[in-house]
């Protein structure tokens, strides 16, 4: 069977077994296909970049032949050879009996519901690790345009209901009774010759002619994409199980809502010419998509979307520079990710409803990680490593939480910072800079008008970079505070209010390049910040000093998103007590090239490490 007809759609990767190990290990391998030529590609790939990273290719966990059957029983074969003498004819007859002619990517939905489609690794757990049975149909959205219109929204619905009912009461506190009086209201047309809205809201003329179903749809596409998932039988055919809603801490008025939805939507997708393949079983580990005329996919068992990174902050920072506690945060992925047999999507819902059921809520959530890391926790399924340790220093300040003994420094000074800045990070910081799409704010400009012993304004890859530093400088496991650490050692409110306005004063101005004072906020191209006389220093229960103001805050560590450009982490306020700019620590967070310069803030950041227990 010709190579083009067996090719992968997607990204996909496969674990096999590494051979000779103890222990069950894996080799992580990009499938471009099936023909054995792509499998024969893949092993040669990943033997290639094992060599490039230093381990000799005559290994016995890198021999060509093991590793060859090791992927051919990943798809469900015996051996290698089996897979071109046995397999090989056995695809190309079930090519032919079930039509299969054009490999299409059936899974991507250009238009989903609200911002996700599926994925393959969604279909491939579902059908393999679910423990349901095999739908004969399911419902992936390729090619189906019922969310394809964009600038309709919320109100183009209460403006047609107001419209065809007569009525002008509808607004978004009335969302339920709108949504019952459009459920009843199945087959009622938008009048095609008048337009929807106007400005930027008016319905484009390709899609006139609109239900009011489809305009409610359109409506609560964000409502719809809770419903967007396999975790029960909401795109499968035939629908056995309950509909399952990603949606979570709901009212009695949620689930009503949420239930006429999904009601409508299954209706909608049930009478749909587009978006729906057949499910066609091929052996134990690979299931076919079929869509219309001869078009198809495939999935494999415990197949990934894309190989397991560890390191988020790729490419600003490569795994060398990233602190090595920073590498905990994926400890949970890393299990999921090298855990065959799982149902991921599931475990997922799960972690995210064991955060509401247990006292969390949106104000204190913590980022899908942590949530994942903490419902996986309480299973006990994933006992995290002990946090690494070293020996205790006199200028940093012991605080002995409730199960480790932090070590906590002050805010790192200029002068601190600047010996690390002009003798090793100056020219790689205009390096890792160039690779985020907003250029980080010069250095001196924002320390450069203050005294050297005053707090470091910097960004938090600055403060991430210095982390490293002091690791490399020290061998301790130097990293920035948590929120929850943060919160445990902060100043106590009481003493923060009994300072009334002196605590939360602006400590912060702006300076042009002659040194006068100006007003934010200011967008000039070059100017400075700098601190006023008199900061307001608050020392903890252990004497550690915070500097109080609403002008300035602290980087924390807890940080989510992808390098380059969606990196966020929170900048904690002592004078708030909760995020510089007025919200929670977990919700409020800023990019992580932000330093608060045209607003006349600051931000530093003090480091930490646990201290060995018998320090």
């Amino acid at each position: 069977m010709d190579q083009s007809l067996s090719r992968s759609m997607r990204a996909l990767s496969l674990l096999i077994e590494q051979p000779a190990s103890e222990h069950p290990e894996y080799w992580e391998v990009l499938l471009p296909g099936l023909h054995p030529e792509q499998l024969k590609s893949a092993v040669h790939s990943l033997r290639t970049s094992r060599q490039k990273r230093g381990d000799t290719i005559s290994h016995p966990n890198l021999k060509l032949k093991d590793l060859l059957d090791g992927l051919a029983r990943a798809l469900g074969g015996e051996s290698f050879e089996r897979w071109i003498h046995q397999v090989q004819p056995e695809l190309a007859r079930f090519f032919a009996m079930h039509d299969l002619r054009q490999p299409t990517d059936l899974i991507k939905w250009n238009s989903p519901p609200f911002a996700h489609p599926l994925t393959g690794r969604q279909l491939a757990d579902r059908f393999f690790a679910s423990e349901l049975p095999l739908p004969e149909r399911l419902f992936t959205g390729v090619g189906n345009e019922m969310f394809a219109a964009r600038n309709i929204g919320a109100l183009d619905l209460q403006w047609a209901m107001s419209r065809i009912t007569g009525k002008r009461e509808f607004s978004s506190r009335h969302d339920l009774d709108m949504i019952r009086i459009v459920s009843s209201m199945p087959d009622q047309e938008i009048y095609p010759d008048e337009p929807i809205g106007d400005g930027e809201f008016a319905l484009d003329p390709a899609y006139r002619g609109l239900t009011l179903h489809d305009l409610l749809l359109l409506a609560f596409r964000w409502d719809i994409s809770c419903v967007f998932n396999l975790l029960g039988d909401n795109l499968v055919v035939p629908q056995r199980l309950a509909p399952v809603h990603q949606l979570y801490h709901t009212s009695a008025d949620d689930e009503q809502r949420m239930a006429v939805l999904f009601a409508i939507f299954r209706a909608k997708i049930e009478n749909a010419s587009t978006g729906w393949v057949d499910v066609l079983p091929f052996n134990e580990n690979i299931v076919f998509l079929r869509g219309a005329d001869g078009t198809y996919d495939w999935v494999v068992r415990d197949q990934r979307d894309a190989p397991f990174s560890g390191n988020r902050l790729y490419p600003v920072f490569s795994a060398d520079e990233v602190p090595r506690t920073m590498s905990a945060d994926t400890e949970a992925k890393a299990k999921l990710h090298f855990t065959k047999g799982l149902w991921h999507e599931q475990i997922e819902h799960r972690a995210e409803a064991f955060h509401y059921a247990t006292g969390g809520t949106l104000a204190t959530y913590p980022g899908t990680d942590r949530v994942l890391a903490n419902y996986l926790k309480s299973t006990n399924e994933f006992a995290p490593r002990k946090p690494q340790s070293g020996a205790r220093r006199i200028d940093f300040i012991a605080h002995h939480l409730a199960d480790r003994c932090l070590m906590v420094s002050e805010l790192i000074t200029i002068d601190e910072f600047w010996n690390f800045y002009e003798n090793e990070w100056a020219e790689r910081r205009d390096d890792k800079a160039a690779h985020t799409v907003r250029g980080w704010a010069p250095l001196d400009e924002m320390n450069g008008r203050d005294e050297r012993d005053h707090p470091v304004c910097a960004t938090w890859y600055d403060a991430v970079a210095y982390c490293k530093y002091l690791e490399c400088r020290t061998s301790l496991p130097m990293r920035l505070l948590t929120i929850e650490e943060w919160q445990a050692i902060a100043p106590e409110r009481a003493v923060v209010d009994s300072l009334g306005r002196k605590a939360r004063d602006s400590v912060v101005e702006g300076l042009d390049a002659e040194g006068r004072v100006l007003e934010p906020p200011t967008y000039l191209p070059h100017y400075f910040t700098r601190f006023k006389p008199d900061l307001c220093w608050l020392p903890n229960g252990q004497g550690l000093p915070f500097l109080s103001s609403l002008s300035f805050g602290e980087w924390l560590g807890d940080y989510r998103g992808f390098a380059p450009n969606n990196v966020f982490a929170p900048v904690a306020c002592t004078a708030s007590g909760i995020a510089l700019g007025r919200g929670s620590l977990e919700t409020e967070l800023f990019e992580a090239w932000y330093v608060g310069r045209n607003n006349h803030l600051k931000v530093g950041f003090r480091v930490c490490y646990v201290a060995d227990r018998d320090g």
